[in-house]
């Protein structure tokens, strides 16, 4: 497969946030950003335009010509095969890995039976209900010149911790210098405590800022399954994040951004990631997301 993602560059200066890159939350900032209008759907392409969505599922679109030339094998992985309570099989590990003095101990994140979009029983990860660093797996890979990622979540709890906790985050790990993974360079969907869902990415504690892109959906419901998938050119630093309904495949949301003053150095993603952030020690109960049908694919970029 081969990835063609682009923005004009009307798109990219308005989509560029300078938000503080060296900061742990990712919380929504007042920044102009790139989204699009469900309502008014019309392709599922990507078209190197934010102005195109659709109401088929994301998962169907042709998003580039087929090549070969991926950097590194994907991974697809439902759970089903690891054991109840217990951290998934690798190629997972715990996201503490990449925490040098975490406050929540491994494991932060356990496998579960629970029920899926149909309500049929499944096995998927559930994020431990916690407050303090992030908790969440991951799987490492070589790098590649583009991602694609998609996952189901479900939000079962929001957290009531003050300072922007975020209950789940699906995305791209790029190891660094930093004592916590969230302050070297990431890409990833996240959802907020508004009810909305966004596209962040962050260049690291030593890069211009970060993108902060709020995806234009129905505010999320929890106890609902959604359908998450991100695209990543990581050598122009063009992003598109799709929210869907996987019951019917439908598209509920999406944006599509690029990033100012991008350096392919800042895409030198490593990981797949899912994990939440409450980081501190005050409120009551922390995020609980439960995550399905989770898949990382390597892309050639054009």
């Amino acid at each position: 497969m081969a990835l063609a993602l682009s923005c004009t560059a009307d798109d990219s200066e308005q989509s560029s946030s300078t938000a503080d890159a060296s900061s742990t939350s990712v919380e929504p900032t007042s920044s102009a950003t790139t989204t699009t209008d469900p309502s008014t759907s019309t392709s599922p392409e990507l078209t190197g335009t934010t102005s195109a969505t659709s109401s088929t599922d994301p998962d169907s679109s042709d998003v580039g010509d087929s090549t070969t030339g991926a950097d590194a094998p994907g991974l697809s992985e439902d759970f089903e095969d690891s054991t109840p309570g217990q951290l998934p099989n690798a190629p997972w590990l715990d996201v503490v890995t990449r925490i040098d003095r975490p406050t929540v101990p491994s494991p932060t994140a356990l496998v579960v039976e629970t029920t899926d979009v149909d309500g049929q029983p499944t096995q998927a990860v559930q994020l431990l209900d916690a407050i303090g660093t992030s908790q969440g797996i991951l799987a490492e890979f070589d790098p590649s010149s583009g991602h694609r990622v998609t996952a189901r979540v479900r939000i079962d709890q929001f957290s009531d911790a003050p300072g922007g906790p975020w209950p789940i985050a699906v995305g791209v790990l790029q190891s660094g210098p930093e004592d916590d993974f969230n302050l070297n360079p990431h890409a990833v969907i996240y959802a907020f405590g508004d009810g909305n869902w966004y596209l962040f990415v962050s260049s690291g504690a030593g890069g211009p800022g970060a993108l902060n892109a709020v995806i234009t959906a129905p505010p999320i419901v929890e106890g609902t399954w959604y359908a998450l998938t991100l695209e990543i050119d990581a050598i122009r630093g063009n992003f598109r994040a799709v929210v869907s309904d996987p019951s019917t495949g439908r598209i509920l949301g999406e944006t599509t951004s690029s990033v100012a003053q991008w350096d392919p150095d800042f895409g030198q993603y490593d990981a797949v990631a899912v994990f939440d952030g409450e980081y501190g020690t005050m409120g009551t109960q922390g995020g609980t997301t439960v995550v399905d049908d989770l898949t990382y694919e390597p892309v050639a970029v054009e």
